[in-house]
């Protein structure tokens, strides 16, 4: 996808979410309606995370090689999970 002409359908198609939807189907077969519930609202809760992650890449891409930029930016994402996960229901 990197070597096509359009750059942005790389982009875009990195973010496709095929494994949030095998593991929801998955998490289907073992929750509850109410359960699966929750977890898609933690997932909706959770969406500033890639975007800290994102941003943070984004910065960083251009500073550092991309190893260290990896690393920052899944430091960066950890943190904001964590808030996340810790900042009530």
């Amino acid at each position: 996808m990197g070597r096509s002409g359009r750059k942005e359908i790389a982009g875009l198609f990195i973010l496709f979410p095929i494994a949030t939807v095998v593991g929801y189907y998955y998490l289907s077969k073992v929750q509850s309606g109410v359960e699966l519930q929750r977890t898609v609202l933690l997932s909706l809760r959770s969406v500033p995370t890639i975007f800290v992650f994102l941003f943070t890449l984004y910065l960083c891409v251009p500073r550092f090689n991309i190893y260290v930029s990896l690393f920052i930016s899944l430091t960066a994402w950890l943190v904001a999970a964590l808030i996340v996960l810790f900042s009530g229901p």
